[in-house]
């Protein structure tokens, strides 16, 4: 669960999961905790796979049009999903696979960045036969543009298994801070703090922070 982040002082959240009946079907949407709590509306994304699940979820936009962006997993595979909200409803823009990836969590550009020139951060796992070619669990990271299209994909990890499970913006939305754990280097499981780009991994300043 997320506030929205385009609105203030109404009381809208967003949320993202999935439906416990059916584990083919991720769903995600938006409520309100006003004096009267409501859905507002929810979606669904269904794939033929038993482990499908909606991760993360994040909106930007402003005036009437609102995008949402949806991370999750459909099995092996990484989700990455955009819906626009106007007034004729909800609808899906665009959903692009990955394989052998699993999405944990998501970070857009602001909303005060054009929409055609919007980016989508997603970062999670994959396993040495996905898309990480080292051996093991390696934490991922990707960038789509506005389109869907990917543009770039990273692995992060040594010789032991790694995680990302969180990303936000930093406070002047250049660069990305993501949180997940490693293995690698110790005996037991260390927290991690890893700082890119937004112009990608490889450009920039990184620094990269492992905590007891």
């Amino acid at each position: 669960v997320r506030k929205h982040e385009t609105t203030t002082n109404d009381g809208k959240f967003i949320f993202a999961g999935r439906t416990t009946d059916t584990p083919t079907t991720a769903s995600f949407g938006v409520g309100t905790i006003l004096a009267s709590p409501m859905l507002e509306w929810v979606r669904t994304h269904n794939s033929a796979s038993s482990n499908t699940e909606a991760m993360d979820m994040r909106n930007t936009g402003t005036g009437s049009l609102f995008e949402y962006m949806v991370a999750g997993t459909e099995g092996t595979n990484g989700f990455t999903m955009k819906l626009l909200s106007q007034s004729s409803g909800i609808s899906r823009s665009w959903v692009t696979t990955t394989s052998g990836s699993y999405w944990k969590a998501l970070a857009n550009t602001p909303s005060s960045v054009t929409s055609a020139s919007r980016n989508t951060f997603v970062v999670g796992l994959a396993s040495g036969s996905g898309n990480s070619n080292q051996s093991g669990q390696k934490g991922i990271m990707a960038g789509f543009d506005h389109t869907g299209s990917m543009w770039f994909i990273n692995a992060l990890g040594h010789t032991g298994n790694e995680s990302l499970n969180a990303i936000e913006r930093d406070v002047l939305n250049f660069n990305y801070i993501t949180a997940g754990w490693s293995e690698s280097h110790t005996s037991g499981r260390r927290g991690m703090l890893f700082r890119f780009s937004r112009g990608g991994f490889g450009t920039g300043n990184h620094h990269l922070e492992c905590l007891s």
